[in-house]
C-alpha cells in the first residue's frame, strides 16, 4: 500500500458564492523512468474523471519514452479554442510515498504535453485501473494498493 495525500484549499473567486468550499484534490508522488534511473517524485492529482494520465512537458522531457502518436485532448469544455495537442507515449512509472512504500514499476501510456499549463494528472488507463483506492477524507486517509 502507498499513502496518498489531500491537498485541501481555498478559491478566492469562489468565496461568497459557496458557503464553506474547499478545493480538494488527492494526489500521489509519482517518479518516472529516466534514461540514467528514475526521475525525483512529484505529485500528481488523481483524477478519476481522466480515462488518460496527462504529463506535463517539465515532467516528461528527459524521460525514457516512445512516442506512439499525436492526438487532441479536451476537457469540460469542447471549444475549439480550449483544445490542447499532445503526444501519446509509453513509459515507466512507480507511485511512491515518504514512508519507502512503491507500486511499480509499471508501464504507463499517457497524454504528453508540450506544455506546462496543465497538471499531472493519473487517470484511469494503466493506473488507476491496476491499483486499488481507497480514500476517507473525514480521517484524512487515503492509499493505492495492489
Amino acid at each position: 500500500m502507498v499513502k496518498l495525500y489531500f491537498d485541501v484549499f481555498q478559491a478566492p473567486e469562489l468565496a461568497g458564492k459557496i458557503p464553506d468550499c474547499s478545493i480538494i484534490r488527492l494526489l500521489a508522488l509519482c517518479t518516472f523512468r529516466t534514461r540514467s534511473g528514475w526521475s525525483s517524485p512529484r505529485p500528481a492529482i488523481l483524477d478519476t474523471g481522466a480515462p488518460v494520465s496527462v504529463i506535463p512537458l517539465s515532467a516528461w522531457a528527459g524521460l525514457k519514452t516512445d512516442i506512439l502518436g499525436e492526438h487532441i485532448i479536451r476537457g469540460i469544455v469542447p471549444k475549439r479554442v480550449c483544445a490542447l495537442p499532445v503526444k501519446i507515449g509509453r513509459l515507466d512509472f512507480m507511485i511512491v510515498d515518504d514512508e519507502g512504500n512503491l507500486l511499480g514499476p509499471h508501464p504507463l501510456i499517457a497524454f504528453l504535453a508540450d506544455t506546462d499549463d496543465v497538471p499531472l494528472l493519473l487517470g484511469f488507463k494503466d493506473s488507476l485501473t491496476r491499483f486499488r483506492l481507497t480514500a476517507n477524507y473525514e480521517t484524512r486517509e487515503a492509499a493505492l494498493g495492489d
